[in-house]
């Protein structure tokens, strides 16, 4: 199968790394796999490194002319059975190429990641033929909030023999000597992008407090810093 990978954001997340895992397994199950995304993202820096192959569109907003112009070209080419999209601009865009393609039809599939507190339901039930979540929690409430398109569970994919690697290895100085030198104190751990729907403003608020009862605590990133 030719399959047809669309990401248009400029950075990288859980969501765009797992759309590089699942573009990887396809690749080595025989798939063709092709990704449109804008050029010098980060998620085209990620591909790269695993040889897929990759070529670049625009996506200014969902209803760009010029990506959908580009879009078209790279579906007469590639010949796609399917597109697989990670948003509404994607969606929105791959349903209006699908429209003015009706001799090459492919199917659309949309990916949810996680749950927004509004989710936009026109584009998956006008355009897509699947929506893929990662729970069952994601599909129950879908529907219940008027998804019409069919939802299909697909748990994501744990690559164990590197997690394994990467628990084997050291952790930096800095961090070794602040738990070092923490006596005793627990050791409160969480992991995520900084966003307020991902529960961090919560905690940035407790670690505040934290701060003005006494207690230590260190911060540790890894990523682009946006302020």
């Amino acid at each position: 199968m030719n399959i047809l990978f669309t990401e248009s954001s400029p950075n990288i997340g859980g969501q765009e790394l797992q759309a590089v895992a699942q573009m990887k397994a396809l690749k080595k199950m025989g798939h063709s796999v092709l990704l449109v995304c804008r050029e010098n993202s980060k998620i085209a820096f990620e591909a790269s490194k695993f040889g897929i192959d990759i070529t670049f569109a625009l996506f200014r907003n969902s209803l760009h002319i010029p990506t959908v112009w580009r879009l078209l070209g790279i579906v007469h080419s590639f010949q796609p059975d399917a597109i697989v999209c990670h948003s509404g601009h994607d969606s929105n865009i791959v349903g209006l190429v699908r429209f003015f393609t009706w001799k090459h039809p492919f199917r659309i599939i949309r990916q949810k990641t996680y749950l927004t507190r509004k989710t936009k339901f026109f584009s998956i039930n006008h355009f897509c033929d699947e929506v893929i979540v990662p729970g069952t929690n994601m599909k129950t409430h879908l529907e219940q909030e008027g998804c019409r398109t069919r939802v299909t569970v697909v748990p994501p994919g744990f690559d164990f023999q590197e997690l394994y690697v990467d628990s084997r290895n050291s952790l930096p100085p800095s961090v070794l000597s602040w738990l070092a030198s923490r006596r005793g104190c627990p050791v409160i751990a969480q992991v995520g992008m900084l966003r307020p729907e991902k529960g961090h403003e919560f905690m940035l608020n407790l670690l505040f407090h934290l701060k003005m009862n006494g207690r230590q605590f260190l911060l540790v990133d890894c990523g682009v810093w946006f302020t």
